[in-house]
């Protein structure tokens, strides 16, 4: 049986009024009238003649020992969140003093070690905010501000006293300096349509992701991190472009010596699958042809599959590259709509388009291709209502022109087909495909890869065989040539 003392709960009221830790929980006065009813208790018997007991009084006593433990703990955290506190703001103070003897002492720090003290100074600072848990500003929160933000100061200082930092400032951005670079080694060295591509490829790739930072800011990691963003949402070809104008945009940094070194490097890139796009199969073409013979608009169509010409190259011949007397035709120059730029502010701009007469894509498109004797009839016809309607023939005029006396271009050529594919309930078909069409039947012909290379006036064999489709059956010939062979060298599997 529990007995309760006055003394007990004397004692347990002086703790709490003298601690003022649990004053919320008890008062002086309530110690008194608890005090009180207890002496009236011990007058109070039932009708046995026996003291009555308060057993509410057993309820209370317990409640007073479990908030005098509880107390007792809260007063062991508050003396070990004290003894933190203080290591923390010793550690602080420690170094906001040697700070001040480096700052009398040395000229500047390194952006390196700058960055290494000011995570150590945040560490602690963040520590103490933690430790506390504040929500009010005292006295000794203002302290620990102001030694923090003094700190800072001195290291601010001895950061921005670095030359290298000076260095910096003068430093282009990534934007600033490609639309500079491309300006100045592209412009005017590649072709428009090629300038035009690189020039949408690094504003809307390249500029847009790291465009207002500086050059030198640019980690390895970072274009890696770039070019695998771009894995998700582009075909690796267009990746692999996009990479190498950054690789050279940062080349040509160093070179300049806007930079000590370029982080493009050891980046990986994904690997180009070719994606061939199918040639016009034999029945389909045949049909086309007969098409384009009938009809004086679709003649441009059927040099165009029978001469394996870029539509641009088509739109450009003058009557000067044709050579009636042997049968070929001379790949001089393109007839197109290309964009035209301005470079103003430190930024390239799109000033509008125009239909230009311009160089030809690479150096081996200036070739001669041999005509057959479809398209040489066709020439001879344009060259015949040519001089009818106007007396003759001036060798610089445009072989293909319109009802104007304009020359066409590819945009009108691209329509004219669509529209006569819809009228005779046939597939579409894209001017492109009819040069692969022509490569494809070259070497259905037998003809070699070095001569299909040279008429199509590509640079490389590889960029060649990505133009050939080959049919199960060719496959299958192939195959029963190279048994044929093994024949007859003796070789047997």
């Amino acid at each position: 049986m529990l007995i309760i003392n006055i003394n007990f709960v004397e004692k347990v009221v002086t703790i709490v009024y003298n601690n003022c830790k649990l004053s919320k929980f008890f008062s002086v006065r309530r110690g008194e009238e608890m005090s009180i009813e207890l002496e009236e208790s011990k007058l109070l018997k039932d009708k046995y003649g026996n003291r009555k007991r308060g057993d509410n009084w057993e309820g209370r006593v317990t409640v007073l020992k479990q908030r005098i433990s509880l107390y007792d703990i809260d007063c062991r955290r508050l003396e070990i969140r004290k003894k933190a506190i203080k290591v923390k703001c010793d550690e602080l103070y420690i170094l906001y003093n040697q700070y001040i003897e480096m700052s009398k002492t040395v000229e500047y720090i390194s952006l390196e070690s700058y960055k290494k003290i000011t995570d150590q100074v945040n560490g602690i600072y963040n520590e103490i905010q933690r430790i506390l848990d504040y929500k009010k500003k005292t006295n000794f929160m203002e302290l620990i501000n102001k030694i923090y933000s003094d700190t800072n100061k001195i290291l601010e200082k001895l950061k921005n006293n670095n030359p290298l930092l000076e260095e910096k400032k003068n430093e282009k951005t990534v934007s600033e300096w490609f639309y500079e670079w491309l300006w100045t080694y592209k412009h005017g060295h590649k072709a428009k349509t090629t300038f035009k591509g690189y020039v949408n490829k690094t504003k809307n790739h390249i500029i847009k992701k790291f465009g207002d930072r500086k050059l030198s800011d640019i980690t390895t990691t970072e274009i890696q991190l770039f070019i695998n963003d771009l894995m998700k949402d582009y075909k690796p070809a267009t990746i692999k472009q996009i990479y190498l104008l950054l690789k050279e945009g940062y080349e040509r940094a160093v070179k300049d010596k806007l930079i000590n070194e370029s982080p493009v490097i050891d980046i990986e890139i994904p690997t180009i699958v070719p994606n061939p796009m199918n040639s016009v199969d034999i029945e389909q073409e045949k049909k086309l042809i007969s098409i384009f013979k009938d009809d004086e608009m679709c003649w441009p169509f059927a040099v165009l599959i029978d001469t394996g010409l870029r539509t641009s190259e088509l739109c450009g011949l003058k009557w000067e590259n044709i050579d009636f007397k042997n049968r070929r035709i001379c790949v001089r120059q393109s007839f197109q709509r290309v964009d035209n730029y301005e470079y103003v502010d430190e930024e390239i701009r799109r000033i509008g388009s125009s239909l230009e007469e311009t160089t030809l894509k690479s150096r081996t498109s200036k070739r001669e291709v041999p005509m057959s004797t479809g398209v040489l009839n066709i020439l001879i016809d344009i060259f015949t209502e040519t001089t009818n309607k106007y007396g003759k023939v001036d060798n610089k005029n445009y072989v293909f022109i319109n009802t104007k006396g304009n020359p066409v271009v590819g945009d009108c050529l691209r329509s004219r087909l669509d529209d006569l594919l819809r009228k005779n309930n046939m597939a579409s078909v894209s001017l492109h495909r009819f040069r692969h069409t022509f490569a494809t039947r070259l070497y259905e012909a037998k003809v070699q890869l070095k001569s299909i290379q040279a008429l199509l006036g590509h640079s490389t064999v590889n960029m060649t065989e990505r133009y050939l489709h080959l049919s199960a059956e060719d496959q299958t010939n192939s195959m029963e040539q190279l048994e044929e062979y093994y024949k007859k060298v003796g070789i047997a599997i």
